[in-house]
């Protein structure tokens, strides 16, 4: 049980990391076109770096998959946290999971569960809940009891801020 215990929400960080792959892969036309994705993650940099929320995630889809941009795990948290905290709710989930496995950010149980503790609570997509509730579940269970309990309540007043929840909204790729 035990090991099972540990494989189950390892698995479910590995779908959100194949997802966030998967979604950096797909934005250029193709792999091979190396100068085309150069230019478009030239533009989602652009945007990012004015404050949209959505190329954030985008761009640091870009740097996890090494599309347009050297591959950089670093980066990627970098950016995909930007968007988090500008109210992404993927990026929300996104980041809660590299928190979890320490990838691209040292491990942070704590700043994975407020993260999918904010998705849980104040998503209206039913995917978005279900994924912050297994990630949840998976931090809660490494964090003392203390600390799960003290960070839901931290998580709970955070999630009330206007500047981080008041129009939380699904990445898509921008027309």
């Amino acid at each position: 049980v035990g090991e099972l215990a540990t494989r189950v929400p390892l698995t479910f960080c590995g779908v959100l990391l194949a997802a966030l792959l998967w979604a950096g892969t797909t934005l250029g036309q193709t792999q091979t076109d190396a100068a085309a994705d150069r230019d478009m993650a030239d533009r989602y940099s652009r945007a990012a770096q004015a404050g949209d929320d959505v190329a954030q995630f985008y761009l640091g889809a870009l740097y996890a998959a090494g599309v347009g941009r050297t591959q950089s795990d670093t980066e990627a948290f970098q950016w995909i946290e930007r968007s988090a905290q500008r109210g992404n709710v993927q990026a929300m989930l996104v980041s809660g999971g590299l928190m979890a496995l320490g990838q691209g950010t040292p491990k942070d149980y704590v700043g994975a569960y407020k993260w999918a503790f904010i998705v849980a609570e104040g998503s209206q997509k039913a995917d978005m809940k279900n994924g912050a509730r297994q990630l949840i579940g998976s931090v809660k269970s490494r964090m003392a009891p203390v600390i799960a309990a003290t960070d839901s309540g931290t998580a709970a007043l955070y999630a009330r801020a206007k500047d981080v929840w008041a129009k939380p909204r699904i990445a898509s790729t921008p027309g």
